[in-house]
């Protein structure tokens, strides 16, 4: 019994639609998939000022897919966004109006990587990350959308078809069906993304900008006492919509439904056959490791969020809309993306860089970077991040980690070593 991860990185090209976009060498035929932009072209690290376009991705196969995508206009005098969500692609770039200018499909699961397909021209040649499951651990995968709560309360989200083991969520802020754009573009240029096991190992990142004000309100949010979280029109500090996860169910999983009045679409890409460890910690302000450790299997792969700055506290959200993402599988196959849209400034600031040798990255208001974490290494009983680049303050991070059912998953939490203090610095230079 195995548990296979792949992370890897491709550009979309610019053939027409109908062209198919092939990405090889994972050694295994994928059961499920995450994708991830901001919008480069980039196959090199890279970072500068640029529209960000953000776009989140799950699938299973041509049929069982959904995408959530923003794009927030660099230079604009006042906030230009729109958003969109859709069950007819699993990437896909907007328009500032919400309608769709490229989208990226799913053909085919292959025996050794997957085939995707242009369903609407690429004018631009985009970077794209991902991270892909297969393997015998893997009993049953699948993705789902379902409506947020409008009521204070728990409830079941059914047809999953199985009670899985990890669960990733990603949404906009708007309120509409899959594959239609907003009602209106004065929803904000918001994305979020979640990640759960239990009541107790869950964290969400989101960001969003107001569409149209004169002043740039981008605002950020980061925590660990929920799964999925929204923020409105008219941002500020406030976060719409807010729900944790509270337990498996036989054919789905159950949510409380902490605050909101709008039934906003979401999709949740369910696993369920292997370990999986949610979890959250602190990079380092010096060049320091970062060990998460107690697991009793060996992660094969996984996820790192992060909103750049401290956590936040409980429904408040702080600026800037900026968002980490990272994947990987070894020390040297990772990556991340990562924007940076700033608050408070009299025309749109928007910051975007990749990376291909890091699994986080922290972006100045002076669009440079000012904060890298690596994966060192692959333990027996977790992993060993460290910072490339030494963070100006310490910042909250999320991850997910995945590895193979061999040996029974501990019930305890894994345990976090702190970065060392500043004065041990010669020590942990490598």
């Amino acid at each position: 019994m195995a548990l296979s991860v792949k992370h890897f990185a491709f550009n979309t090209g610019t053939a027409a639609a109908g062209n198919t976009v092939a990405v090889s060498g994972f050694g295994f035929q994928p059961k499920a998939v995450f994708l991830y932009t901001v919008g480069r072209v980039d196959t090199v690290d890279a970072i500068g000022r640029l529209t960000i376009i953000t776009s989140f991705g799950v699938g299973t196969s041509a049929t069982n897919r959904f995408s959530a995508c923003t794009r927030i206009v660099d230079a604009s005098a006042a906030a230009d966004v729109g958003a969109r969500n859709s069950d007819a692609a699993i990437l896909e770039v907007p328009s500032s109006t919400g309608t769709i200018t490229s989208a990226l499909d799913i053909q085919s699961m292959d025996a050794d990587g997957i085939t995707f397909i242009i369903d609407t021209q690429f004018a631009a040649s985009l970077r794209v990350m991902g991270i892909a499951w297969g393997g015998s651990d893997i009993t049953n995968a699948n993705a789902i959308n379902f409506a947020l709560d409008t009521v204070v309360q728990e409830r079941n989200i059914t047809g999953v078809g199985f009670q899985g083991d990890f669960v990733l969520f990603a949404s906009i802020e708007g309120g509409s069906a899959p594959a239609a754009p907003p009602a209106a573009i004065t929803n904000p240029g918001s994305i979020m993304l979640g990640a759960a096991t239990s009541s107790t190992t869950q964290w969400v990142v989101a960001g969003a900008e107001d569409e149209g004000s004169a002043t740039m309100d981008g605002k950020s949010y980061a925590t660990d006492r929920e799964c999925i979280a929204l923020q409105p029109p008219g941002v500020g500090a406030l976060v719409s919509a807010r729900e944790s996860f509270v337990s498996w169910q036989a054919d789905g999983f159950r949510l409380s439904h902490l605050e909101g009045t709008l039934a906003h679409q979401c999709f949740a890409l369910v696993l369920k056959g292997g370990n999986y460890t949610v979890g959250n910690s602190l990079t380092a302000t010096t060049l320091a490791d970062v060990v998460v450790s107690g697991l009793a299997y060996a992660p094969v792969g996984g996820i790192v969020a992060s909103a750049m700055k401290a956590e936040d506290a409980a429904d408040t959200a702080a600026a800037h809309n900026q968002m980490s993402i990272g994947t990987f599988d070894s020390a040297t196959s990772r990556g991340a993306m990562a924007f940076l849209d700033e608050d408070a400034v009299a025309d749109a600031e928007c910051t975007t860089a990749v990376e291909h040798d890091a699994v986080y990255a922290n972006i100045s208001t002076a669009s440079a970077i000012q904060g890298l974490m690596d994966v060192k290494t692959m333990d027996s009983g977790g992993v060993t991040f460290t910072m490339d680049d030494a963070d100006p303050a310490q910042a909250w991070y999320g991850y997910a980690l995945f590895g193979s059912s061999a040996a029974a998953a501990s019930t305890d939490p894994p345990f976090m070593l702190p970065p060392p203090p500043r004065q041990s610095l010669v020590n942990v230079l490598y």
